[in-house]
């Protein structure tokens, strides 16, 4: 039986080149950031939270996630992207997982995805095993998340002062708490920020952690404290004095309000969301769930710093970039699939619609890790656009930019056309896998999943599909 990358690539589909779209991108992508720092020496954001820990997971790669871990990792995550869902029926609502890069606004070297947009205000949701019920208790036990809102506000090009933090239980009844935080020393925060990145920076040249302080994770569950690599036992914690001088933080009633009548209207499903790779490699998923185990084909740093220069050249494109108007009723298209979107949007001229029309469709933004240059799209991205037209009101016609930053930054960008029942077979596809996917991590049984294409398999999962399943027996025994 064919999996479903298989299934979705084999649908009849005609796929063309643009040119003109690539050299539109080109011209604006040509004068983006990287004049200073070249994309791998980059940070993720969520790093400078906590240095520590990310000095040891640069490292020591080779420590694996705990089974306990992993699954409460896991667990953050399915709870996260059903709060996406849920998040999208607030009238504010903008975009979710958007990254933004330091470079723009003068932190080099960082870049960072944050959750979701209410107009111009961030917002940042935790799961917590405990309630979070008060401004103590964030200041205290959770700086981190904190910081982490601050540094994607200070990461904005539009600076603005109000964004909310969400915690909420991991549990039943899933009590929610939010607060209202204002930012009144953005400088104060960016030049944090730069601290932090020097500190991280001259640690791993000299592989010395000891001026990082003590790992925010370590009283709570942490892989390198457990296993007596970190000198966290004996360090002293971070201050976080600086940034409490720089904001204030305020329970917010009201927001919690509007936020838990959007969550009980969507409902509390027990059902999992995923992101469309995740269905496209789901035996890859599910040992990222179940045992925690992790491979390279997880995005990195640098590829974050391309994809939103990517993202930056459309939207500098006025001829690309689509208007507020022509958004509507695509963004919000009722489709009841639990798939967290990997696409933006594009306007096209569409021959179909006669003299000087544009089509709102949406765009795969891609970094090809290669220094080939392909003439043909991968299987992968054509799989993943055709995923994107179906959430995205069933749209007939899908675009995929690809740029090669080891074959001198090229772009490509493919053009890819659908019919309507096409795509109906596309949904139907779709549903059937993410029930498939959902059971067998309930179940702990990886077996009926669709085996990985030859071309991701290496390391522990070489020998498909035996060599896997024997790595999942052994954790999970």
């Amino acid at each position: 039986m064919p999996s479903l990358l298989e299934s979705l690539v084999d649908l009849p589909m005609n796929v063309g080149r643009d040119e003109t779209i690539s050299q539109l991108i080109q011209v604006a992508f040509s004068k983006r950031f990287f004049q200073d720092s070249r994309p791998e020496e980059y940070f993720f954001l969520t790093e400078l939270c906590n240095p520590m820990h990310a000095y040891w997971a640069r490292k020591r790669s080779d420590v694996q996630k705990s089974k306990e871990l992993a699954a409460r990792l896991n667990w953050g995550h399915v709870l996260q992207n059903r709060a996406y869902c849920w998040m999208r029926k607030m009238p504010e609502y903008v975009s979710e997982e958007s990254n933004l890069v330091g470079d723009y606004v003068g932190v080099s070297k960082v870049v960072g995805k944050y959750d979701v947009k209410f107009g111009d205000s961030i917002v940042e949701f935790k799961s917590k095993p405990s309630n979070v019920t008060d401004v103590k208790t964030v200041l205290e036990d959770f700086p981190q998340d904190l910081e982490q809102i601050c540094f994607y506000a200070a990461l904005s090009p539009k600076t603005t002062r109000i964004h909310y933090l969400i915690f909420q239980l991991d549990h039943k009844p899933f009590d929610m708490n939010v607060f209202k935080v204002d930012i009144g020393d953005i400088g104060a925060i960016l030049n944090l920020m730069r601290q932090r990145v020097n500190q991280l920076d001259n640690a791993l040249t000299t592989s010395n952690p000891s001026r990082l302080g003590k790992c925010r994770y370590y009283d709570t569950g942490c892989d390198y404290g457990s296993q007596q690599i970190c000198p966290c036992a004996t360090s002293e914690k971070a201050s976080a004095t600086l940034l409490q001088n720089a904001v204030s933080i305020t329970v917010d009633i009201e927001r919690k309000l509007q936020l838990e009548k959007c969550r009980d209207e969507y409902g509390l499903p027990e059902s999992h969301s995923f992101r469309p790779w995740n269905l496209l490699m789901p035996r890859k998923h599910y040992m990222k769930c179940v045992i925690g185990h992790s491979d390279d084909y997880e995005e990195r740093p640098e590829e974050i710093a391309y994809k939103d220069a990517l993202h930056k050249a459309l939207i500098r494109s006025t001829r690309l970039k689509p208007l507020p108007s022509e958004l509507k009723g695509i963004r919000h298209c009722g489709m009841d699939l639990p798939i967290v979107p990997s696409w933006r949007y594009i306007a096209i001229q569409d021959p179909e619609l006669g003299r000087q029309k544009r089509r709102v469709v949406p765009v795969l933004l891609k970094v090809n890790r290669s220094m080939k240059i392909s003439p043909r799209i991968p299987d992968a991205y054509k799989a993943e656009i055709a995923i994107a037209q179906v959430m995205s009101s069933k749209s007939t016609k899908g675009v995929v930019i690809v740029v090669y930053p080891k074959a001198n930054d090229a772009i490509q960008t493919f053009v890819l056309s659908s019919q309507d029942d096409a795509l109906a077979s596309a949904e139907g596809l779709l549903r059937d896998a993410i029930s498939t996917l959902s059971k067998a991590i309930d179940s702990r049984t990886i077996e009926q999943l669709d085996i990985c294409p030859e071309w991701v398999r290496h390391g522990d999962c070489g020998n498909c599909p035996s060599a896997c399943e024997a790595l999942v027996g052994q954790r999970t025994s």
